[in-house]
């Protein structure tokens, strides 16, 4: 993708971004003027554990990214793909911010394909957040995973697996 093209996507995708923090914040987004919407985006929250702090932001890139490579799959394999960013997060040999992680090059189909936040249904990014904020406050069902993909992937047959949810493979 050339460099003018992810630019693109980056701006599309935080545009979405700010109507989901509206959302998430539970502010009517028509209605939202410009320092409600900063002071929302600013409100930072702590998992359980401690030690990952995420903004508001971050966690609607990480539900959009979420939605994205889980279409069709079930609410648990959402919750370990957000534990897989989340775990990336915390990995000596990953980007130290969700940012950084999801738009690390070649790192999620979904971002390389410019599929993040497009044809976004609010009901499935709704479901995503929920899950998000499940992986945030500590939940990782794939017991530490740093990689996922779909079954039917090539790239499936590198990852050690160490979990399943609906079509999806999760480990390390």
């Amino acid at each position: 993708m050339k460099k003018s093209g992810i630019l693109y996507v980056c701006a599309a995708v935080m545009v979405v971004s700010i109507i989901l923090t509206g959302i998430a914040c539970g502010a009517d987004v028509a209605a939202m003027n410009q320092e409600e919407a900063i002071v929302c985006l600013a409100e930072e929250t702590e998992n359980a554990k401690g030690d990952i702090i995420l903004t508001q932001a971050e966690k609607s890139l990480l539900a959009q990214l979420v939605s994205a490579e889980c279409a069709g799959e079930p609410y648990l394999c959402r919750v370990a793909a957000a534990a897989v960013v989340l775990n990336r997060v915390k990995h000596e040999g990953f980007p130290d911010t969700v940012v950084n992680v999801i738009f690390s090059v070649g790192a999620f189909p979904s971002v390389e394909e410019g599929r993040i936040g497009q044809g976004a249904v609010w009901q499935d990014v709704s479901i995503s957040m929920q899950a998000v904020r499940q992986a945030a406050s500590g939940e990782d069902p794939t017991g530490g995973a740093l990689y996922f993909a779909r079954e039917d992937d090539p790239l499936a047959a590198g990852i050690g697996v160490t979990f399943f949810a609906g079509d999806m493979v999760f480990g390390r």
